[in-house]
């Protein structure tokens, strides 16, 4: 999909903010987000855009009766609109199943979910674009030659086909970031000695075991590769399994310096 796809979300539980923003820039789209539908009425009038989300029970109105109003709307009278909610029941789906253009998503759902509504509603697919290529290789390349810096030998960068499994103990490390060229998002495996091997590396100790402080010595690392870093998590993994989101192509890169080895997938 194109960087320049907007998204309208009202939502009255703030802290989906983030998750619909993270999921949705994972496509190239700008969200913006209304935790009130009063000031989604102010957004529909301002501005077309090329999806709306609601949920269906908020404050003041109901999500079908927001629907009503954004289609007497002159520029989004015919923006595809999916209906999110955990009551949506039968009664609803009868009542909108008149309207066109909309589409009904359980809460709670998950990101593929998601994408697959997103993908039939607009009628889109996302494609990988020359410009997210070139953001992909910018970011290895910077991974590569900061983590050559951290150990002293030189990184090789290496494309592979899939993420092997390990049957051993690995933290996972994902990260997002909204850079100037489009967002990204990244995913590490390694082993846990590695992981602690590099963070005492860039500290100048010796780490035994998982802490606080093992994780922002990484925040810090990802923040010398780029400055856009708005999010990282962290977590014990005995194997890894990537999901693909429909319509993504796979870009999985293996990163060796000395005897460490990092497995990367970039989206």
């Amino acid at each position: 999909m194109e960087n320049n796809f907007t998204v309208l979300v009202i939502d009255d539980e703030a802290p989906l903010e983030n998750i619909y923003t993270n999921f949705l820039a994972k496509i190239g789209a700008k969200v913006t987000f209304c935790d009130h539908p009063q000031k989604g009425w102010h957004a529909i009038d301002k501005e077309k855009f090329d999806l709306i989300i609601t949920d269906l029970r908020m404050p003041a109105i109901t999500g079908d009766e927001f629907i009503t109003i954004v289609r007497d709307s002159k520029l989004n009278a015919h923006t595809p609109i999916i209906l999110c909610s955990a009551f949506i029941n039968k009664l609803v789906l009868t009542e909108m199943s008149r309207e066109s253009k909309v589409y009904f998503l359980n809460k709670p759902f998950d990101s593929k979910t998601l994408f697959e509504l997103v993908t039939k509603a607009t009628g889109l697919k996302e494609t990988t674009s020359v410009e997210n290529t070139a953001l992909n290789e910018s970011w290895l390349n910077s991974f590569a030659e900061k983590l050559s810096t951290v150990t002293g030998q030189p990184a090789k960068i290496e494309k592979i086909n899939s993420f092997d499994l390990w049957n051993f103990e690995s933290i996972s490390i994902t990260i997002f970031s909204q850079e100037a060229a489009g967002p990204l998002s990244v995913n590490l495996l390694m082993k846990t000695k590695t992981f602690l091997k590099i963070a005492g590396n860039i500290q100048g100790t010796q780490y035994k075991e998982i802490e606080s402080e093992n994780l922002s010595v990484w925040q810090q690392f990802f923040k010398g590769i780029n400055q856009g870093v708005v999010k990282m998590t962290c977590s014990n993994v005995l194997s890894q399994k990537i999901l693909l989101f429909p319509g993504q192509v796979p870009a999985f890169y293996k990163v060796t310096s000395a005897h460490e080895e990092i497995l990367i997938y970039l989206n």
